[in-house]
């Protein structure tokens, strides 16, 4: 036989390429499937957007704020606070974060 195959041997090659060919057919056919949803995405949140930008209220200090309600706090305010305190005990606000730290805090 020429190239000494053995007997079979070139129809095992032959059955491997139609696999191949069809793997890739496969793959060329349901890639734009699976993209479909990634290039409609936009589409379908233009609606939430709308909704977002006719519902939400505007910064009541500029659309350049980035502090938000801290904006409230001025030193008479803290003024105030201070004259609230009735004792001088003091708690830990912190979280401890290590390795026996779970992962979603209770």
């Amino acid at each position: 036989t020429p190239l000494n195959l053995i007997e079979g041997q070139s129809y095992r090659r032959t059955v491997s390429s139609k696999n191949n060919l069809m793997k890739t057919l496969l793959i060329l056919l349901l890639l734009p499937l699976l993209l479909l949803p990634l290039l409609l995405l936009p589409l379908l949140l233009q609606p939430l957007y709308a909704f977002a930008d006719s519902h939400c209220k505007t910064s009541e200090w500029g659309p350049d704020d980035q502090i938000g309600a801290a904006n409230r706090i001025t030193e008479m305010s803290v003024l105030e606070a201070a004259k609230l305190v009735k004792t001088g005990k003091t708690y830990s606000l912190g979280l401890t974060i290590d390795t026996n730290t779970p992962a979603f805090s209770p």
